[in-house]
């Protein structure tokens, strides 16, 4: 059974702030992954079964979720990488974002899975909080995965810490569930 268990060591949390960046603001990793996924499709989102895990550049793939969209605006993990388990302090791989999202960080979360669906356009997002550790900033990149008729059924997210302690949970001591993409 797939138990989700997130740190508590961090304390309490001020509340989170979220931008939108234009690519050229965002982290390296971001660029390269976008840059990456271009190449398999120059005009529009990626096909999900030309997505090879192999080809990602190495340092990338363990910061990469992927999320199922479902009918009613929900979206479910469907793969959470090792940097994110390790920061989240666990597993969401068949969560729902809903059960590890909550209040305005839920809110956030779903807009921008909306805003990729409907736009069939990546959205990069700087998001910053505080814990009791210190503040924490990290940038999301999260870019809609097409099957073979272009449908969006995927969402794939990178989510990269900019600032903040690595070691210690995302989640630590949060009232809300933050994203673990970006």
């Amino acid at each position: 059974m797939n138990r989700f268990r997130p740190r508590h060591d961090a304390g309490p949390s001020r509340p989170t702030i979220a931008v939108t960046l234009a690519e050229s603001e965002a982290t390296e990793a971001c660029r390269r992954l976008l840059a990456h996924i271009r190449t398999l499709s120059p005009g529009g989102p990626a096909r999900k079964d030309r997505i090879r895990p192999y080809e990602l550049p190495g340092d990338l793939l363990p910061h990469i979720c992927l999320l199922d969209v479902l009918p009613g605006d929900r979206y479910r993990f469907r793969l959470f990488g090792t940097a994110l388990v390790d920061a989240y302090g666990g597993d969401a791989t068949g969560r729902m974002l809903s059960e590890i999202e909550t209040g305005e960080s839920l809110e956030h979360a779903h807009d921008v899975c909306r805003q990729v669906v409907v736009s069939r356009q990546p959205v990069l997002t700087r998001i910053s909080f505080e814990t009791g550790l210190g503040p924490i900033v990290y940038d999301r990149v999260v870019l809609p995965l097409v099957d073979a008729e272009g449908e969006v059924h995927w969402l794939m997210a990178l989510i990269r810490i900019i600032e903040g302690a690595e070691r210690h949970s995302l989640l630590a001591g949060l009232g809300e569930r933050l994203l673990a993409v970006g």
